[in-house]
């Protein structure tokens, strides 16, 4: 199955001050992923990435980060105590990671909706809820539903996070980054052989009954 490349899109960057970049935008489906590079100057080693839309309305975010050889390095879904609480649901789904000790060189975050978790441990192994469109809406029972956060909330399909201690992204070669990757993952998906597209995974219990399949990760 290969993931749909409208729903591959690649974060707009701001510069919020020395060694600060936020990235905004918007997903088109709960399956959408957005990708932005980074990199770490050598002495740099400390950054700190979080994500601050659920708080503002937006949809319950997570976040992986792969390192300069595409392998998965660190990923969150709630920030708990280190993000603020939603005014409306009460929730602290904003993610939070905090690197301390990343080598320099050139690294790439990936933002989904909670739920459509990297497979890792490679950035071309995808993740668990591509290709799956609307999946919280069918998750809940709510027909033609989305973005909808675990307690049912209906969110907006905006996302920003910001990134402290890396170095700010040149336009162009965002750009550039983030075509090559959309081609390794299209590669990927189309290697994968007939045994390994055929193994059947058993969601876990849930109290949302069956139709429920949300498995949440917490770091």
């Amino acid at each position: 199955m290969l993931i749909n490349s409208a729903l591959l899109t690649m974060g707009l960057a701001a510069t919020l001050g020395a060694g600060t970049v936020s990235f905004t935008g918007s997903l088109v489906r709960d399956d959408g992923v957005a990708l932005m590079g980074f990199s770490v100057a050598p002495g740099s080693s400390h950054v700190v990435i979080h994500t601050r839309s659920y708080a503002g309305g937006g949809f319950d975010p997570y976040l992986a980060v792969f390192n300069p050889a595409g392998l998965l390095l660190a990923q969150n879904d709630n920030g708990q105590l280190a993000v603020p609480a939603d005014a409306v649901s009460g929730f602290r789904f904003d993610a939070f990671l905090d690197l301390s000790s990343l080598s320099s060189g050139n690294y790439l975050l990936a933002l989904t909706e909670a739920n459509n978790f990297a497979n890792g441990p490679a950035f071309q192994d995808g993740f668990s809820r591509a290709g799956e469109g609307n999946f919280t809406g069918a998750d809940m029972g709510v027909a033609g539903g989305s973005f909808l956060d675990i307690g049912g909330n209906q969110r907006t399909p905006a996302w920003a996070v910001d990134l402290a201690g890396v170095e700010t992204p040149e336009p162009r070669t965002l750009a550039l980054t983030g075509a090559g990757l959309l081609t390794l993952w299209l590669r990927a998906r189309r290697r994968l052989t007939t045994p390994r597209a055929l193994v059947r995974r058993v969601p876990a219990p849930s109290p949302w009954g069956k139709s429920w399949r949300y498995v949440r990760r917490l770091r």
